[in-house]
């Protein structure tokens, strides 16, 4: 097919191809140059989608509460019309398995159809069963910390981030470019990284960002069908959103082995987003300065504009973290000082650590003196690991 198409002179004949799986193109087909131009239909936006689903419920009996397409459109965002069809057929046989329960439907009468409403509950049934084909996107309205003092931990270097991140959130006429921000940390690269676990999460969930939606893409592996999915969803939302891209200095090594997606292919569909009001929220194990030639002028700015390098704790962050222990804050007021001193340079799971194995020793001793004793050696033994290990 490939020789016949290039055999065939210019602007004699005019090749269009389609396809819905567009990772299982051979890559000879879709090499730059083999056709001049390439267009993407993503997923239909709110209203394309209430008018699918008024097609397919037009022969439905319209009750005292409608057909509640408005919620619907709004609650299935990332559905494409085939998905929508489906929900549809499935909240008619909930409605009939609701009004109609000793019976099966090839035993309803016609006239019996008419006589029964879909009401909302059938809906919520069926939204419980159908999902969107094979989309990897997520949508994220951040995570909740169930560590306990966590977000007073972090609370800090949350606000920091925010502050530094405001400027590209809502419409911004002064970027004309893609809206993007950095947040780097180069323990990050280590097993355990609070970065991806804590930080952002915490900072999607926040106060400040209730009203942006949040996409997630490269938790898992990326193909180019995934690629496109996300990028879709994300530019049918009608309402300010952000595009989390965790470890995006790693993310060719998520490319799905096989697939045709490259480098350039997934910059060009970030390309996409320019103008629009999305701002692409990275996290990495290094500077801007040291991503890939793709990647780094996307995230580059004036003075760090576009980035936050994640300090370590402050002492009083620390203090604060440990205090609502009343064994250490009443009794033992110069161990929180050996505590601040000793975790200065610490990680926010070192943090964590040490506050576990210290709430345990509290518990399990009795006498003021043995507590003071155990987290004496707890400290020491923690100072003393991480000497070793640096």
């Amino acid at each position: 097919m490939l020789g016949h198409m290039d055999s065939i002179k210019r602007g004699e004949v005019l090749v269009i191809a389609a396809t819905n799986r567009l990772g299982s193109l051979d890559p000879a087909l879709t090499r730059p140059g083999r056709f001049d131009k390439s267009i993407a239909f993503f997923h239909p936006k709110e209203d394309g989608r209430k008018s699918i689903l008024r097609i397919h419920t037009s022969k439905w009996k319209r009750g005292k509460e409608g057909h509640h397409l408005d919620d619907i459109a709004k609650r299935t965002e990332g559905y494409t019309g085939a998905d929508l069809e489906q929900l549809c057929r499935q909240t008619f046989l909930c409605a009939i398995r609701r009004q109609f329960p000793n019976q099966g439907s090839d035993k309803i009468v016609r006239s019996e159809y008419e006589n029964f409403d879909v009401l909302q509950e059938d809906w919520n049934t069926a939204l419980k069963t159908i999902k969107p084909n094979k989309t990897t996107a997520s949508v994220n309205a951040g995570k909740a910390l169930n560590t306990p003092g966590i977000s007073k931990l972090i609370s800090g270097i949350q606000k920091e981030i925010l502050q530094k991140l405001s400027p590209f959130l809502g419409y911004t006429e002064q970027i004309s470019g893609i809206k993007s921000f950095l947040v780097w940390d180069s323990g990050a690269s280590q097993s355990r990284s609070a970065l991806d676990t804590f930080i952002i999460p915490s900072l999607i969930g926040s106060a400040e960002l209730k009203e942006t939606r949040t996409f997630t893409l490269g938790e898992g592996k990326v193909d180019s069908s995934s690629l496109t999915t996300v990028i879709g969803q994300v530019l049918s939302c009608q309402q300010p959103a952000i595009l989390y891209i965790p470890r995006i200095d790693k993310i060719d090594e998520k490319f799905a082995p096989g697939d045709m997606i490259t480098p350039r292919l997934f910059l060009e569909h970030l390309e996409s987003l320019r103008g629009e009001d999305v701002v692409v929220l990275a996290s990495s194990s290094c500077p801007a300065s040291e991503l890939t030639d793709e990647l780094r002028p996307i995230f580059k700015g004036i003075l760090d504009s576009r980035s936050y390098k994640l300090r370590p704790l402050q002492k009083t962050e620390i203090r604060e973290f440990f205090v609502p222990n009343p064994i250490l804050e009443d009794k033992f007021p110069c161990l929180l000082d050996r505590v601040e001193c000793l975790t200065k340079d610490f990680s926010i799971y070192d943090i964590l650590d040490i506050k576990a194995e210290l709430s345990q020793a509290c518990a399990d001793k009795g006498k003021d003196d043995d507590v003071a004793l155990v987290l004496s050696t707890i400290l020491d033994n923690f100072a003393g690991n991480k000497l070793t290990l640096h």
